[in-house]
């Protein structure tokens, strides 16, 4: 598990900045892993955990979307 003892809004803009990055050059990475479930919704959710969520907070969510 991941010790995030500085995870500022500073933070989490160059996260966000990093994502929006990733998006723009096509390098966002989709495990294999993932459900058709997942990769619709793995963008959003991988947003929305920068902004708001733990580390813990994505993997939960991914859960959820799949069923």
């Amino acid at each position: 598990m991941l010790n995030l003892v500085n995870l500022d809004e500073r933070t989490r803009e160059y996260m966000a900045g990093e994502v929006q990055w990733d998006v723009a050059a096509g390098t966002l990475h989709f495990s294999d892993r993932l459900s058709e479930a997942g990769r619709r919704d793995y963008l959003t959710l991988l947003e929305e955990g920068v902004k708001s969520h733990t580390t813990t907070g994505l993997p939960w969510q991914l859960r959820q979307s799949v069923g």
